[in-house]
């Protein structure tokens, strides 16, 4: 395009008469031939025409600015990232002058067998692998998956139903006048002071 710019990018832009050349300098005609006039309102009818000659060549809808995020210097990264989202758009439509922005990515549909969709169904998911990374997951009694051997029980305090036996000499030392376990013995009560009711 080759045009000098004057000023700050938002008064070197504001009349809209740079963008749409830029955008006709990619897809000839595709923007109506900007006005040179000083109103306002053709400035901002230029800036529109831009916008919708952008979007007509791809660039979304939600990537754009308002009119006045340029003309009133209200929003100026908007329309940098707008531009920028112009200049991708340009090199994915065959544009071959200077590109500007990251290069957008062309559609990779995949197409998946019913056995290939059967085999992935039945991979666990690192979500049910958990924190170990365990592959294989262990399945429960109702086919689901359960955490059985995540955990180290090995230092667990087992229930007293659920204890083995015990040996004859344990149970003497840990039971109580009652023959439960007690805490007899454990408190010194030397220096406890004794009320006597009188």
């Amino acid at each position: 395009m080759g045009v000098q710019l004057d000023g700050s990018l938002q008064e070197a832009l504001k009349s809209g008469v740079v963008l749409c050349q830029l955008v006709n300098a990619i897809r000839p005609g595709c923007c109506a031939k900007p006005s040179s006039m000083s109103a306002p309102f053709k400035q901002m009818e230029n800036i529109g025409n831009y916008i919708a000659a952008s979007e007509s060549l791809g660039v979304r809808k939600d990537d754009s600015f308002q009119t006045v995020a340029l003309y009133e210097n209200k929003d100026m990264l908007a329309v940098l990232r707008q531009i920028h989202q112009l200049g991708a758009t340009a090199q994915k439509i065959g544009f071959s002058g200077p590109a500007l922005g990251a290069k957008l990515a062309d559609a990779n549909a995949r197409e998946f067998s019913a056995d290939q969709l059967k085999k992935a169904a039945a991979t666990p998911t690192m979500l049910g692998t958990g924190s170990h990374g365990h592959e294989a997951l262990i399945v429960g009694a109702e086919g689901l998956a359960s955490q059985q051997g995540m955990f180290d029980t090995s230092k667990n305090i087992v229930k007293a139903g659920d204890a083995p036996a015990a040996t004859a000499e344990l149970c003497a030392m840990g039971q109580g006048s009652a023959g439960c376990a007690s805490q007899e013995g454990t408190f010194d009560r030397s220096r406890e002071i004794v009320k006597v009711h009188g």
